[in-house]
């Protein structure tokens, strides 16, 4: 494919988006997984526990609430995580990665190494770091 610099970075976002997702949740299809419960998965398997409205925040870019709640309920019904009660004084649950969580992110870690290998061919660190810092500028100039 080539490059078209008359296009705007906002269809490259969107195809780069798009096409991730695509990829991701073709490999991941064979671990249950969706790119959005890779992502729970992998943003429990770097705390103990996380209360419902960080991981909402986390995921926020790629889903809704509604899409959430059937993501993790999902992922609660094959055990993969749990619902581990909430603070004091707070009604709101906390989850965590179950034993067989654990074990299913492991083998989707996997997975997402070889897409990053993958998406990243051909660019080298430096260009990596560009890109994201050009793209968190945006961000941060859009407010």
């Amino acid at each position: 494919m080539t490059t078209s610099p008359s296009l705007p970075i906002g269809y490259w976002l969107k195809q780069a988006d798009r096409r991730l997702t695509q990829r991701i949740d073709a490999a991941q299809q064979a671990n249950g997984l969706s790119r959005v419960a890779w992502q729970v998965l992998n943003s429990l398997s770097c705390t103990e526990t996380m209360p419902e409205s960080q991981l909402a925040a986390l995921m926020q870019p790629f889903v809704d609430q509604a899409g959430l709640w059937v993501v993790l309920k999902s992922l609660e019904a094959r055990r993969q995580i749990a619902s581990v009660g909430s603070n004091a004084g707070s009604n709101e649950p906390r989850y965590s990665l179950t034993s067989i969580g654990t074990e299913v992110h492991a083998k989707a870690q996997a997975v997402q190494v070889e897409i990053r290998h993958i998406a990243l061919d051909g660019i080298s660190q430096d260009q990596y770091e560009i890109a994201v810092c050009v793209l968190a500028r945006i961000v941060s100039n859009l407010g």
